[in-house]
């Protein structure tokens, strides 16, 4: 059976299941299977007696399993698509009338024999206002086949049902590759530890010494530095002489001496001593340095203060 309906008035997006509703509407079968091919808003549905037509395994020499694979579609869908108008197309067995308008199978009728003018006359009138003006018998075009059947664009749903199988395969084998790739990498990355691991063992082994010595070598230049610090200080005995030495007067006595931090303070005692000229010679010292005087308690005393450079 061949029906061409329109679903103009039903969502896009509910086309299809408004097909499914009405397949049992229109069959008369007890079990029904059809195939169909959409263009635009318009269905065109060839509907089929599922418990007579079925895949003759035994026949094709198949198995069971690979005769409930096959896929049945009528033969008019293999067939060469035809301009508009009506035409009577010949098929493996029989004939078919066929009215075509806009790229649309409208009304197919077949005959298991060529059809004479009253079957023909009858195919016409059945299309009442649809068929053209000058409609003649043209002859029964060959029954050539194309390699694929007519398809309608499928919705993403049909797309993932079809391919449903190829894609789990597909994950599948990226989910294999990736986790092998991953094993692989984690087993390099270990590998690598191992290696390096090993390396700074045998490098620490040798350097050990190396280390020790070093280690060693900075501690004696630490205390190097200490003892160079403590000797770099002058001793008393060498600042007095120093000072006593640069005072230009032979009857100059220390009455008091503090040291702290290189910081000099000593209080001498002299009648005759000139603090302008006991300032000038003990900054002639090379160690002395920021040398200045006061006066002081008691008697010809001055008070002279300094700095002492290391």
């Amino acid at each position: 059976m061949y029906r061409c309906e329109a679903f103009a008035n039903v969502p896009k997006s509910r086309r299809r299941a408004a097909l499914s509703l009405q397949i049992p509407a229109w069959s008369p079968f007890e079990r029904t299977e059809h195939y169909c091919v959409w263009s635009g808003d318009t269905a065109m549905i060839w509907l089929w007696d599922a418990d007579v037509v079925r895949p003759q395994g035994e026949t094709l020499g198949l198995t069971d399993l690979q005769a409930a694979r096959l896929r049945i579609v009528p033969e008019t869908v293999l067939l060469q698509r035809k301009p508009d108008g009506v035409h009577l197309q010949g098929c493996r067995h029989g004939f078919e009338l066929q009215h075509w308008r806009g790229n649309v199978l409208c009304d197919s009728f077949w005959l298991p024999e060529p059809p004479d003018l009253r079957q023909w006359d009858r195919f016409l009138h059945r299309l009442g206002s649809d068929v053209p003006d000058q409609a003649m018998v043209p002859d029964a075009a060959e029954a050539v086949m194309g390699a694929e059947p007519w398809a309608a664009p499928l919705t993403p749903k049909e797309w993932l049902e079809a391919n449903e199988r190829m894609l789990t395969a597909s994950c599948l084998l990226a989910l294999a590759v990736f986790a092998v790739w991953q094993e692989a990498r984690l087993w390099r990355i270990h590998r690598s530890a191992g290696n390096a691991a090993a390396e700074f063992a045998a490098m620490e082994a040798e350097l050990g010494p190396l280390l020790a010595a070093r280690t060693e070598l900075l501690r004696l230049r630490r205390l190097d530095r200490r003892l160079a610090d403590i000797l770099a200080e002058p001793s008393q005995a060498r600042l007095m002489t120093l000072v006593d030495q640069a005072i230009p007067s032979e009857n100059a006595r220390f009455q008091q001496w503090s040291y702290r931090q290189r910081e000099l303070a000593v209080i001498v005692q002299d009648p005759s001593l000139d603090p302008i000229a006991s300032i000038k010679a003990l900054e002639a010292v090379p160690m002395f340095d920021q040398v200045r005087a006061k006066s002081a308690r008691g008697a010809d005393s001055i008070e002279i203060m300094l700095r002492v450079q290391p």
